[in-house]
């Protein structure tokens, strides 16, 4: 196991390197190169990764709490049953990112980039997904009570069977979305939205919003 932990490895290249299991907490790792670099349960908490690559990265188990991401670009990368404490993904680029089975509980990802990223059976309660781009995103199982979705652009999205109890979909562009099975008890969102959407029986209306037969287009 490489123990890296606390030193300075700005801008240092790791691409395609085995690293699994390393203990890179407290390092310096701003605009390293980590691309399709091998992270699985490695130690990143309390580091700085501000700016960092980690294009098509595997981090499936990694400690990530506490870590600066940034500004990271982690396009392709996979981040499944990570620890995500108190992480900072402000401007991260997590399009088609894997990031399956993680408790993403109270992060701010608003207006973060989330095109075609597989969120399945994730925990995003209460989380701040503002403005952010989830187009074509794969949201199915996961669990978005409470979740802040304003603005958000969820076109073409897959959200079946996913719990949207008490989220604010204030705003939200729901074109195409797939909401078969979705829960939406208490959430704020209009008819005109959900006539954009894909919705059936099986989907639970918010009280006060009723759809025919002829609406529901599943």
């Amino acid at each position: 196991m490489a123990n890296m932990s606390g030193m300075d490895l700005s801008q240092a290249d790791f691409r395609d390197a085995d690293l699994r299991y390393a203990d890179f907490r407290r390092s310096n790792l701003k605009e390293a190169r980590l691309i399709y670099t091998k992270l699985s349960y490695a130690d990143f908490s309390d580091s700085d990764l501000g700016g960092a690559c980690l294009l098509g990265a595997c981090l499936i188990g990694a400690n990530l709490s506490n870590t600066n991401l940034s500004n990271c670009d982690l396009t392709w990368a996979n981040i499944s049953e990570t620890k995500l404490c108190g992480v900072n993904l402000q401007g991260a680029d997590l399009s088609m990112c894997k990031i399956c089975d993680t408790d993403l509980r109270g992060i701010d990802l608003s207006g973060a980039l989330l095109y075609e990223a597989v969120l399945t059976n994730c925990n995003l309660n209460e989380v701040y997904l503002r403005a952010a781009n989830l187009q074509g995103a794969y949201l199915n199982d996961a669990s978005l009570q409470r979740t802040n979705l304003q603005h958000a652009d969820l076109c073409g999205a897959e959200a079946s069977n996913s719990d949207m109890k008490g989220a604010d979909l204030h705003g939200a562009k729901l074109g195409n979305t797939n909401l078969y099975g979705a829960d939406l008890t208490d959430a704020i969102v209009t008819k005109e939205q959900l006539l954009r959407s894909n919705t059936d029986q099986t989907t639970i209306l918010p009280s006060g919003i009723r759809l025919s037969d002829d609406e529901f287009n599943g």
